[in-house]
């Protein structure tokens, strides 16, 4: 569970890039020896609360209107009762939605794909996939996907309109758009968008 995503350098504000840097420091046989480093690295790192908060707000039980309402606190984080559609902070958590539940969902299954035990001694339940073919493999083509996500899901909320008062952005997430807040919509609308750039 522990990903980049989710981990900081204690004394540092970016967050980790290196993807599988667990994975790839801990080589040992030793399984006591493993779990010790692994202790080791996790400790050295923080956690980012406001992207576990969107990995909850996406995956943790609740109905659209709790979904919408906790988006907005997490967004707004003055609590204001409007918000912009070129808000800075709305901005740099939309491509959050799209890492957690397009790429983060699919790094996850790569790692623990075969792990899922057969049932009555059949195969595993979980076919291989091959991954790559759907992710983004160099930076530019991730910052192009997340641009069209974040343009899409701004657009989609918003319409025309430059800002939402709190109560309409609820009711249109909870009521007319709540599709945005859903993860096989959002994994979706991403790799509809993928599928485009890489035909072209």
């Amino acid at each position: 569970m522990f990903d980049k995503l989710f981990l900081f350098g204690k004394d540092e504000g970016d967050m980790i890039v290196s993807e599988g840097e667990e994975e790839e420091e801990i080589g040992s046989d030793d399984e006591a020896v493993d779990t010790a480093r692994k202790l080791r690295i996790i400790s050295q790192k923080k956690v980012s609360i406001p992207n576990l908060m969107c990995l909850g707000l996406l995956y943790c039980p609740s109905n659209r209107r709790q979904r919408a309402e906790k988006f907005y606190e997490l967004v707004e984080i003055q609590l204001t009762n409007h918000l912009s559609a070129a808000d800075k902070e709305f901005r740099e958590y939309v491509p959050y939605l799209y890492e957690i539940s397009y790429k983060f969902m699919f790094r996850l299954y790569e790692r623990h794909r075969d792990q899922t035990p057969p049932t009555n001694g059949g195969q595993i339940l979980q076919p291989e996939v091959e991954v790559k073919k759907f992710l983004p493999l160099d930076y530019e083509t991730d910052e192009i996907l997340s641009q069209k996500f974040t343009k899409k899901f701004v657009d989609t909320l918003f319409q025309s309109r430059t800002n939402l008062k709190r109560k309409q952005f609820e009711d249109r997430l909870a009521e007319n758009v709540y599709n945005l807040l859903q993860p096989h919509d959002i994994r979706k609308n991403v790799y509809d968008k993928f599928s485009e750039i890489q035909i072209t």
